[in-house]
């Protein structure tokens, strides 16, 4: 198979980088979310595609990496195809995107991954608002993407447009489904941003100036060590929650107890209020695991309503917790026999052999200085 990431004669190389840091068992152990970006490797012309998951500490890891000549269509799809071959992610049906619409990325995800639902960075969306219009309007977009109701989000989009009329135009360009939870129909696990891509990115910064290779090499080191101190890090943890779940989880399991619980006649489905009196109840319903106020559907775990029905069947809250969201689940996720490529024959490898990249058009030309201001740059 033809590589569109290298040029002729580092092919062969390069296809196995692409591939080999891929960790499908942390995967399976983790919320089907991953988030893709692309940074410029400063050592070379080449740009390095990352593909980054969260735990269910709320931890960062990388899934897969891969290094193209530039970041476009075609070697996204490349990178997503080979992704979707160590994870089998054609198949997961709850699996989420999170990007910044990156360059030809949205029609790849379209295209390779079909039965995902790719969720726009908000983050960026409105950084975009502030550089075009050069205003921050990033309080009432995120008001608008929380939105639980078409109602309420119509609302939101309303004081938008009264407030500016090309930002509010701007966003509807933006197809909704992509940004807004009311109709993203799949469970974000809280992510309305691409912040662990950046995040990620961000600690790869000490090594963006190494040669592609040596920073392959360097990487695959650095991350099998962190996965082994996670591993010895959880296992320390006695709790069935791990620390960030427990910090979540812990103001719901006290408001709940203050809601009253009403039964109705359908079996399993409560009403859940503060009092009888008060004619504002969120419906639970046990069966299809799921409440009303479309917390549990935008972050993955029971909300207060739902813990306080389980509080009154003298349930477990465990049962009703995804087991990604449990710490021996998180444990299972770093104790695989954890290896990205062999080492060795990387680092046996020739590094003269890769090939330099020339980006299309006239190179740039460096303007001859001046003497005076020869001069004065040696001050």
């Amino acid at each position: 198979m033809n590589s569109p990431l290298l040029p002729e004669g580092a092919t062969n190389q390069l296809i196995r980088m692409a591939r080999m840091s891929m960790s499908a068992h942390a995967f399976s152990h983790s919320p089907p979310v991953i988030a893709l970006d692309g940074c410029h490797l400063k050592s070379s012309d080449y740009t390095l595609l990352t593909a980054t998951g969260i735990d269910a500490n709320n931890e960062i890891y990388t899934i897969a990496i891969g290094i193209v000549y530039s970041e476009c269509q075609e070697t996204w799809n490349y990178f997503l195809k080979n992704l979707d071959v160590c994870l089998s992610l054609r198949e997961n049906n709850d699996l989420v995107i999170l990007s910044d619409r990156e360059k030809g990325l949205a029609i790849s995800v379209e295209s390779v991954l079909p039965n995902s639902k790719h969720s726009f960075c908000l983050y960026h969306i409105g950084k975009n608002i502030k550089t075009k219009f050069k205003k921050n309007f990033n309080p009432e977009l995120f008001k608008a993407a929380k939105a639980i109701s078409l109602e309420a989000f119509n609302d939101a989009m309303d004081q938008i447009k009264e407030k500016d009329l090309k930002v509010y135009e701007y966003l509807i360009q933006i197809t909704a489904e992509h940004w807004a939870e009311f109709c993203f129909g799949r469970c974000r696990f809280g992510n309305l941003t691409s912040n662990i891509a950046e995040s990620m990115n961000s600690s790869l910064l000490v090594m963006r100036h190494l040669h592609p290779f040596e920073f392959i090499y360097q990487y695959v080191n650095q991350t099998y060590e962190k996965f082994q101190q996670k591993r010895e890090e959880h296992t320390k943890h006695l709790d069935v929650f791990p620390q960030y779940f427990l910090n979540k989880i812990s103001p719901l399991i006290e408001e709940a107890r203050y809601l009253k619980v009403f039964t109705t006649d359908e079996q399993g489905t409560y009403r859940v209020g503060k009092d009888k009196s008060n004619s504002i109840f969120k419906i639970v319903n046990f069966e299809a695991n799921s409440c009303s106020c479309l917390f549990i559907s935008h972050n993955g775990f029971p909300c207060s309503h739902m813990i306080a029905c389980i509080l009154i069947r003298k349930g477990k809250l465990e049962d009703h917790v995804p087991n990604y969201f449990k710490t021996e689940t998180l444990v299972n996720a770093y104790t695989t026999d954890f290896k990205f490529c062999d080492i060795e024959s990387l680092k046996n490898t020739q590094l003269e052999s890769m090939q330099k990249i020339h980006k299309r058009g006239r190179p740039k030309k460096k303007r001859i200085r001046t003497d005076a201001e020869k001069v004065f740059s040696c001050l």
